[in-house]
């Protein structure tokens, strides 16, 4: 297909990168971990299924991926038809 009709999928991964706040209780007690989010956009941008494909080894840390992807549904657009993604979210610390 056309690029314009492809899904923009950086600025997905890129919007919910910049509204994921690394929970604080987490890195006082230098929590660290993957969690791996799964969910479907539909065709009108909106967010459903929402949930865990993986989980971390924190809950504090799942809570937080999953609010960062609700928090960046604005930001995406809409795709031609509806998709369902997965990917990972990591909290790292570094130093």
């Amino acid at each position: 297909p056309p690029r314009s009709t492809l899904f923009p999928y950086t600025t997905l991964f890129r919007s919910v990168e910049s509204v994921l706040h690394y929970p604080r209780k987490a890195r006082v007690m230098r929590l660290q971990g993957v969690t791996v989010v799964q969910f479907v956009i539909a065709a009108d941008g909106s967010l459903t299924e929402l949930e865990l494909f993986e989980t971390s080894p924190h809950g504090i840390l799942d809570k937080a991926a999953l609010r960062a992807v609700k928090e960046a549904q604005g930001a995406w657009g809409s795709p031609a038809k509806t998709v369902r993604l997965r990917f990972p979210i990591r909290f790292e610390l570094r130093g």
